[in-house]
């Protein structure tokens, strides 16, 4: 379970017809929603048009259940949602670096430095995503929370960072 509080189900061993079953209905969702390609001028335009897309999907009686629509359904599967966490997910990785001799950190291939008084010194990266990309790399002593440096994340392997300016 994450912190979304999923729980993954998977098909039964040699029951394909389960997986087929669910991409027939991404299918027929990304077909309903999203064929042709929207162009996208304006997101709050697009993002209420999509919604009265999917109110209409929804509304459609469900192939097999006499009676009922796909929001009825939706809903009567909700009563056994699992509640979502109180807190807020915090989007980052912590590694335990060591700096060497002259205070560089490698982090992915990646290079931090640091004051000269922080070589050979074991730290930790505390590096942040905003989306699935990392975006800030923030360097704390071992056991401390706050950080000593802040740099944004570099993206070209072997780049170097100037050193930080605490």
């Amino acid at each position: 379970m994450n912190h979304y509080k999923f729980k993954a189900i998977f098909c039964s061993p040699r029951q394909g017809n389960e997986k087929g079953h669910v991409e027939n209905h991404v299918r027929l969702l990304r077909e309903s929603l999203f064929v042709p390609t929207p162009i996208i001028d304006n997101m709050a335009k697009y993002n209420n048009e999509l919604l009265r897309r999917c109110d209409k999907y929804n509304s459609k009686k469900y192939l097999g259940l006499e009676n009922r629509t796909r929001i009825s359904i939706l809903r009567d599967n909700a009563k056994s949602f699992l509640a979502l966490p109180k807190e807020k997910l915090c989007m980052s990785e912590t590694l335990k670096v060591k700096t060497n001799e002259i205070a560089r950190v490698a982090i992915k291939d990646k290079y931090y430095y640091l004051p000269l008084k922080y070589a050979s010194k074991i730290m930790l990266s505390l590096n942040y995503f905003a989306t699935i990309t990392m975006t800030k790399v923030l360097i704390c002593k071992e056991n401390k929370k706050s950080p000593i440096a802040v740099f944004d994340r570099l993206f070209e392997d072997n780049h170097h960072s100037p050193i930080a300016d605490i």
